[in-house]
């Protein structure tokens, strides 16, 4: 009895994917359709004492920066020791170096921007773990539009989620793309995989599972 044959997929039947780039794009389109009503929000809970209050972030100084860099997230406010400089120095850069002051359409607009190279990076994992592009699309815009994450992409604080999951995610793809390498490039993946856990977890504190989802 001949034994079945599994079927080929149309991907490995010759047709022709499309270009990542158009997959990019058919995301980000994703996400400005399930986000697009944020830019409007304003500066909702935490976000407006944050921006509204953190001095710091309201000039690009050298002493704002040492104080980022020594005081913790919630400097001259009732704090609970949480140490974000990373998150903080990306509020400055909000507020002081893009000149958005407390308009929240900008923050808003990077959140979002910062959410779209997340998904980017979910597709470039989804597809060396299942190796097809069509499920690895379906899982990154399923993680674009997921109410998890309505939070962090809206509100304004959201941004430490955002950051710490963008150290994750790129250590993750970073970690296995070098697998492979050796003497140079290896010292450089470590030195980079060491780089981006430590912005991570200065970003916010949950980073840190990129070690164990590493091992």
């Amino acid at each position: 009895m001949t034994p079945l044959k599994p079927s080929r997929s149309r991907e490995s039947a010759g047709t022709v994917p499309l270009p990542k780039w158009r997959l990019r794009a058919g995301l980000l389109l994703i996400i400005l359709a399930a986000y697009g009503n944020s830019f409007g929000s304003g500066l909702a809970l935490d976000s407006r004492a944050i921006i509204t209050r953190d001095t710091r972030i309201h000039a690009a100084t050298v002493a704002n920066l040492a104080l980022i860099a020594g005081k913790d997230y919630w400097w001259d406010m009732p704090t609970d020791g949480l140490y974000r400089p990373v998150t903080t120095l990306s509020l400055l850069f909000n507020y002081a170096v893009l000149g958005n002051g407390p308009d929240a359409t900008g923050y808003h607009v990077l959140n979002v921007l910062l959410h779209a190279v997340n998904v980017w990076l979910v597709f470039d994992l989804a597809l060396l773990v299942l190796g097809s592009i069509r499920p690895a699309f379906l899982a990154s815009a399923l993680w674009a539009v997921h109410p998890v994450g309505t939070e962090a992409v809206s509100n304004v604080v959201g941004r430490a989620d955002l950051l710490a999951a963008l150290a994750v995610l790129g250590g993750l793809l970073l970690y296995v793309r070098g697998a492979s390498a050796h003497g140079w490039r290896r010292c450089a993946v470590v030195a980079g995989l060491f780089v981006v856990a430590v912005l991570g977890v200065f970003s916010k504190e949950n980073a840190s599972v990129l070690l164990g989802l590493m091992l």
